[in-house]
């Protein structure tokens, strides 16, 4: 499923690549980083730790090399602190297939994987497996998360207009608003406002 022989250093790597999960990232859809309060409070007792931290640990390394990048992963599973050894069923192994079973990363051959940067939010089904209190606070959460948007969009935009104004290409500057954390959608959609008036 992924590499599992070491090469010639006694590494065992897999290149990670972003993974763009079909329109999810153009949609009206808010998305989360992995390191967010919503993906901590919320995907944690869905994913379970191992895999939110694997998430995460990516998320971090996207920041520096947002093309993709060669993961070890005896020294990311121990980092993590989630054992690699005892072939394919493993934690680290088993977290790697949270990932893909949950629609967060996509193996493309047997030493690539698509990760994604960002999370969607819980579905229904996912949000009835919740406590009572955290599906509450789920719903409030993304209430609150809609509030926010608009004033968040306006602001985004401006920065957008700025930074193409000076030259920078649409995808420098969606990526540049998502570095200063600016929710991916947002990102995308006031970069798109932004160029609309300037047509």
């Amino acid at each position: 499923m992924f590499p599992t022989t070491p090469d010639e250093h006694g590494r065992i790597t897999a290149t990670i690549r972003p993974h763009h999960h079909g329109n999810h990232h153009r949609s009206s859809r808010p998305t989360f980083d992995p390191r967010s309060y919503y993906a901590e409070t919320f995907w944690l007792p869905i994913l379970g730790p191992s895999t939110l931290w694997l998430l995460r640990k990516v998320a971090e390394r996207f920041d520096t090399e947002p093309d993709g990048f060669e993961l070890d992963l005896i020294e990311t599973s121990l980092s993590l602190g989630i054992p690699s050894k005892g072939g394919r069923n493993n934690p680290f192994s088993r977290a790697i297939r949270r990932v893909i079973s949950f629609n967060m990363g996509e193996m493309i051959d047997e030493h690539t994987i698509s990760i994604v940067r960002t999370m969607p939010p819980l579905h229904g089904g996912q949000v009835r497996r919740l406590t009572p209190r955290l599906a509450n606070l789920h719903d409030q959460t993304l209430r609150s998360h809609r509030s926010c948007a608009d004033e968040d969009l306006h602001r985004a935009t401006q920065v957008a207009h700025t930074l193409l104004g000076l030259g920078d290409s649409r995808d420098i500057v969606e990526r540049q608003l998502v570095t200063w954390g600016v929710d991916s959608t947002i990102a995308s959609t006031s970069v798109g406002v932004a160029l609309a008036s300037r047509a």
